[in-house]
């Protein structure tokens, strides 16, 4: 038994080739990700926005401040295609790993095989996934942000340039993204600060300079862009999160922004993780949390030793700044608790550790105890916390697959209801007044078990589905009724008198046909 323990621990240390490299984060991540993700890559589970934009993104790209969104969904595919999507977007996210393990030196197959496990089943995937019309894209926009500290390590002179330009097409997908990239790069000059080979003050904080001109660049290329798409390509950028006051800095807010973030950054793991998470997910995310400010200290604490005073306050700056990147606490937009994928950049995080943790501080020249210690420790923690999340997600797409039956069920009686009509004909419109509220709603609702997911997945579930005009779509597009949405309509006089007096859906009555038009009253 102890020689097949050995062997397995040998193999799991041997150090990879850059090849070698390359087609373990393929392997774990496809086989991860299809274990986790597979179940929305076979069955078609739409939400609001996919049953609007699958193959438009009219009013969420360009309008956005999303140009590159908008140019690699046209040059993928403007199709809401799961299984390609879905395929398309674990490449992207095994690429990404790939990137992070070799510019962080991240040779052993267990350091390999826990990047990509964090990579592909971080929690915010499954609300990635939900917007399967432009998931793929998204998680190239992850693949980009991990090029950034790839690029400041292998991009040569021009390093530092290539860098900003990957931060430019990060941003440019999703504004989150910009901060993923600056925490990566935040955890890069961590990881280059803390290396015992000879670098001066000089050189570490050279590349801590160069790494925020990075960002600062990129971030300069990507307002850049959105000043010609709006001057030069006519487009109006959105009011909708504040798009519209992109670049625009209210200091005053600016105290108040740094508290939530050091706050989310704290309750994510900590005092108010989300509650979908399992207790040995908890213990395993905030042992592996833990291990990473365990290690930043220590290494503080040896810079200080050692009496390399600039290494240590350039560690100690980093150490300050890496919960504000991973709180995505971004002044662009969206405000953090909109969206739950600008969530993403907490996984900065969880891969601190693992990225840096090689080089664990010298203690009573035991530097192998404590590394195996702390390899041992990572190990356990990455596997359980990715087999929880592999089981959670397939559970939240689970749930809103029978959402979404649910909701598909309804409209059809609906439909039948509408087409039972006497004065019912193909060529009507279709609108509907008010709208199914969560509070008293018209389709079966699990409040317990959406109140859990609904962290993960980012959507209501069956009331998901309710909102106005969604109604609309879903007898149309998915359900199939042969009859014309209608999105602004402006009732006469006489039509708003007799919408009025119309009792609300499922009572009789609910339904009407005036004129051309096919009247719901929800509320």
């Amino acid at each position: 038994m102890k020689r097949y323990v050995r062997v397995v621990l040998d193999w799991l240390g041997a150090p990879l080739s850059r090849r070698q490299l390359l087609k373990c984060c393929l392997i774990v991540g496809m086989l991860a990700g299809m274990l986790a993700h597979g179940f929305m890559f076979a069955n078609k589970i739409p939400n609001h926005d996919d049953l609007v934009q699958y193959t438009d993104l009219t009013g969420v790209g360009v309008e956005n401040g999303r140009y590159v969104l908008q140019f690699f969904w046209k040059f993928f595919s403007n199709l809401s295609t799961p299984w390609l999507n879905g395929i398309l977007g674990l490449i992207f996210l095994c690429g990404a790993a790939f990137l992070l393990c070799d510019a962080f030196d991240c040779r052993r197959v267990w350091r390999a095989g826990a990047v990509t496990l964090v990579t592909v089943l971080f929690p915010v995937n499954v609300s990635i996934y939900c917007y399967m019309y432009q998931a793929h894209v998204f998680m190239l926009a992850i693949a980009f942000a991990a090029a950034a500290p790839w690029m400041m390590r292998r991009g040569g002179r021009l390093g530092m340039l290539w860098a900003a330009v990957c931060v430019m097409l990060a941003t440019g997908v999703y504004q989150i993204f910009l901060m993923l990239a600056a925490g990566l790069l935040i955890v890069y000059v961590i990881w280059y600060a803390s290396r015992r080979d000879g670098r001066t003050a000089g050189d570490v904080w050279g590349m801590a300079v160069r790494g925020a001109l990075a960002v600062l660049g990129g971030l300069a290329l990507y307002l850049a862009g959105v000043w010609a798409v709006v001057h030069v390509g006519g487009v109006t950028l959105n009011d909708y999160q504040g798009i519209s006051h992109m670049g625009q800095v209210s200091w005053d807010n600016l105290p108040a922004k740094l508290q939530a973030a050091y706050r989310t950054a704290l309750e994510w793991y900590f005092t108010d993780v989300p509650s979908y998470s399992t207790r040995l997910m908890r213990l395993a995310q905030a042992g592996a949390i833990v291990i990473g400010w365990t290690w930043l200290a220590a290494a503080i604490v040896r810079a200080l030793l050692d009496r390399r005073w600039a290494h240590a306050a350039l560690l100690v700056a980093c150490g300050a700044l890496l919960p504000v990147a991973a709180a995505g606490i971004y002044l662009m937009g969206d405000e953090i608790g909109v969206h739950h994928l600008t969530m993403y950049s907490l996984i900065v995080l969880m891969l601190q550790p693992v990225l840096c943790v090689d080089h664990a501080p010298r203690l009573a020249g035991r530097t192998g105890v404590v590394r195996r210690a702390c390899a041992v420790a990572l190990c356990a923690a990455y596997l359980t916390y990715g087999f929880s999340l592999a089981v959670i997600d397939n559970q939240a797409y689970f749930r809103m697959y029978m959402s979404f039956t649910r909701a598909e069920h309804f409209m059809e009686r609906l439909a039948g209801r509408v087409e039972s009509l006497p004065e019912y004909r193909p060529d009507l419109r279709l609108v509907t007044v008010g709208y199914m509220n969560e509070k008293d709603p018209l389709i079966y609702f699990e409040y317990d078990v959406t109140d859990r997911f609904l962290p993960i997945v980012g959507i209501l579930n069956e009331v998901d589905f309710a909102w106005p005009h969604v109604a609309v779509r879903m007898l149309t597009q998915v359900v199939g009724l042969p009859l014309t949405p209608v999105y602004d309509w402006q009732p006469t006089e006489e039509e708003k008198a007799i919408v009025d007096a119309m009792p609300c859906y499922p009572a009789e009555g609910g339904v009407a046909i005036i004129g051309d038009l096919c009247v719901i009253r929800f509320s």
